[in-house]
Parts: C-alpha cells; structure tokens; sequence
C-alpha cells in the first residue's frame, strides 16, 4: 500500500483511532468509524529523514468532569489515546484534563511559547463546544454559562486559540470533538 506521509484529519466524532505509523509516516490511519485523510501537497511533504527529525508538538485536552454542564464520559478516554498515539508518532505531548478556565489559558499560553521550537504544532480538543454569532467557543470545565454576557469571561475563543499557535513558518493542525 502507498504510505501517506503528512496528513490532514477531519472527523465528525472521535470515538477511537487506528493507526500503522512510523516516526516517518502512516500506512493506514483512521479516526473512529469516519475519517477522511488527506495527503498534503508535495511540497508540504517532507522526506523519511527529515520527518523523524524535526520536532512535533501536541497540545491534547479532554474536559469531562463540568462543575456546571453535563459531564461528558469520553473525553477523557478519547484524548489519552490521541496522547499516546501521537507519542507513539513522536509528538511531544503536553496532555491535560478537566481545565478551567485558568487552567486552559495557561496551557495554551505554554503551547504557544513553546511553539516556535517546532515544524509542526497539533491542537486537540475533547469537550463541551458551541457556536454563537459565527464565533466558536472551548467549554472550560469551571464555566457556568448562565448569562450570555459573560460567555466571552468563562469560554476561551477558537480563533483566539489558533490565533495563538498557528504561525506561517509550521503547519498547524486542529482537531476538536465538540
């Protein structure tokens, strides 16, 4: 089988990932019973030595464990396995669970200082999400979300997110099950 060597993922649900991967590339990878896998263009594509050489960071979070919402049960379990196969990949991993507010910010914050060391930055994201007025919104697990005048105060803002890690000079990658 032809081996993909950078991908992108959408998926809908992430009920669980299979995956035959090297440091170098993937045979077969698919993310819960719907995937699509894209291969990146050539010129995105890097060559066996340089993948394995260049440094990769993932910032993983799961919320389950809401203090006001529903508590969700797969999160959790969901990220761990997108933490281990990323690691198995070799991402550095910085995995969270259950972050408030506080907590979210800062470990985006460290992602982001952290980032310019990298080729290449993925962002994972298991939780309560929800759009408002054209604006996505990550769910800490500390939020109330009892006045909509405050939503802006207890969520944290995706494209403020992106705007934090993405850089021209990497790819960066976004996955959020929400």
């Amino acid at each position: 089988a032809a081996r993909v060597v950078g991908v992108s993922l959408v998926s809908s649900a992430m009920y669980g990932i299979e995956a035959r991967c090297s440091r170098a590339g993937c045979e077969k990878l698919a993310i819960g019973s719907q995937a699509i896998v894209m291969p990146l263009s050539a010129s995105q594509a890097q060559s066996d030595d340089d993948l394995a050489q260049k440094p990769r960071l993932a910032l993983v979070i799961g919320n389950s464990s809401y203090e006001n919402l529903p508590a969700l049960k797969n999160p959790g379990q969901d990220a761990a396995l997108v933490a281990t196969t990323l690691r198995n990949l070799g991402f550095e991993v910085v995995e969270e669970s259950d972050l408030t507010r506080k907590g979210f910010e800062a470990a985006v914050r460290d992602a982001a200082r952290k980032a310019d060391d990298y080729e290449a930055v993925l962002f994972y994201y298991a939780g309560h999400g929800f759009q408002l007025d054209g604006r996505n919104y990550l769910v800490p697990v500390d939020a109330k979300l009892t006045n909509r005048k405050r939503i802006g105060e207890e969520t944290l803002v995706l494209d403020d997110i992106i705007g934090k890690l993405h850089d021209d000079s990497r790819q960066t990658l976004f996955l959020l099950d929400a």
